[in-house]
This record gives structure tokens, C-alpha cells and sequence, in this order.
């Protein structure tokens, strides 16, 4: 350490952190740290469910419903879609389905039948006029 007196090591340390190179060379490695210690399987599978528990909390809070609420819903449902009634529920897990309107929780749907709700824009009748279409195109 260049400096006793605590007031100049500290403006040194200061400076020194400030310079280009040193800047660099911190940089370089944490860049490596991050990489090594983000690929190890414990961090990996602890970020993937950390990741997880705060997606749903937010989806949970946002539809103002907690955890008991979602699982005595999932439970009426059966624990399947309340549509196409799968239990596979896609990468994110279960879907809360909602009146965009009212904001009512209307059910829970796998990630599929939420995307195909939301691209038919909420609207009864093109969903209706999707189903004949099909029904026409099998004859």
C-alpha cells in the first residue's frame, strides 16, 4: 500500500479504481466470474425458480389473487386448462385468464389457449366465426 495516512490511501484508491486500464482489467474479469459462476447447475436451476416464484407473485398480484385462491380455481378446473383440458401448461406454467374490461379472473388456461384468446382479441364472435371456418374446411 503506497499510503499510511488513511485520507490519502483513500484519494489513491480512489484515483487508482478511475484509471482506463484498471477499469479494464476489472471488467475482463467480472465479465468471466459472471459467465463461470452463472453456468454452475445449482446457480443455474436457483435463478430459473427464483425467476419463476417472482413472475407468478407479480401474476398473482396484478389479477389480485393469492396463491390459495389459484389453487382452489386450478382445483374446480380439475388442475387442467379450463379449455383444451391439458395439464401441460407450457414454459411459464399456468395462464390466469381475465376480462380485460373488468378485470375479472375468468379462469386458468395453458400458455396456448391464453395466446389464441388474446389473438382473437377477447371477441365471442371471431372466435365462433374461427370454429366454423374449420368445421368448414373438414368437409
Amino acid at each position: 500500500m503506497p499510503h499510511k495516512d488513511p485520507q490519502k490511501r483513500k484519494e489513491y484508491e480512489g484515483t487508482y479504481r478511475q484509471r482506463p486500464e484498471v477499469k479494464e482489467r476489472k471488467k475482463a474479469y467480472m465479465k468471466t466470474y459472471s459467465k463461470a459462476y452463472l453456468q454452475r447447475p445449482k446457480v443455474k436451476e436457483r435463478k430459473r425458480i427464483q425467476g419463476l416464484e417472482s413472475y407468478h407473485r407479480r401474476k398473482f398480484s396484478k389479477h389480485g389473487l393469492t396463491r390459495e385462491t389459484f389453487n382452489i380455481i386450478l382445483k374446480a378446473q380439475g388442475k387442467q386448462c379450463a379449455i383444451c383440458r391439458t395439464t401441460d401448461w407450457g414454459p411459464n406454467g399456468p395462464c390466469i385468464d381475465h376480462d380485460h374490461k373488468t378485470g375479472k379472473v375468468r379462469g386458468i388456461l395453458c400458455s396456448n389457449c391464453n395466446a389464441g384468446i388474446g389473438c382473437f382479441k377477447d371477441d365471442p364472435r371471431i372466435i365462433c366465426a374461427s370454429a366454423k371456418y374449420l368445421e368448414k374446411g373438414k368437409a
